[in-house]
């Protein structure tokens, strides 16, 4: 029974977790991005350090609304549901760490990350998708609102909806 109940517990803060911070099992219907093409190249070895510190501060409980915000693509439009994860206690004690990232053009990356509730991992080997948008690496919108959704019960927020 007293392992049945730290079960329970423990899916119960994992939910909190990732209503805060989200999953990459959870796939939802995100309105179409378009994203500017890029003349210029990066160094990949820069991109993926690039991609690696914003993910790593996007996931981490001392990020403020306004630094996550610049992190995602689109944020402004995302800020509202920021604000209220971090309001909610969603983001404390959360930390990430990049394991892996594959381009998938220039300025797409799939990225392979662990999520971290007070140094426990919560969500190993979790995968999202980083674009590039004006030379810089973002969260993705996709990415953000599949973790909206799972925030909300799986239904998009309004700020996800076309």
């Amino acid at each position: 029974m007293r392992t049945s109940m730290r079960w329970v517990g423990s899916v119960a803060v994992l939910g909190l977790v990732l209503a805060g911070c989200g999953s990459s099992k959870t796939k939802t219907t995100a309105p179409a991005t378009t994203i500017a093409p890029t003349t210029t190249t990066q160094d990949p070895a820069q991109a993926k350090a690039e991609i690696t510190t914003d993910w790593e501060t996007f996931f981490n409980e001392h990020t403020t609304v306004d630094q996550a915000v610049l992190l995602m693509e689109n944020g402004e439009k995302h800020r509202a549901f920021r604000q209220m994860s971090v309001d909610k206690g969603q983001t404390k004690g959360t930390t990430a760490k990049v394991e892996k990232i594959e381009f998938e053009d220039a300025n797409t990356a799939v990225v392979t990350f662990t999520l971290f509730l007070n140094g426990a991992p919560v969500l190993p080997h979790a995968t999202g998708r980083a674009v590039r948008v004006n030379g810089k690496w973002l969260v993705s919108e996709e990415y953000n609102c599949s973790l909206e959704a799972l925030g909300n019960n799986n239904v998009p927020p309004a700020d996800c909806k076309p």
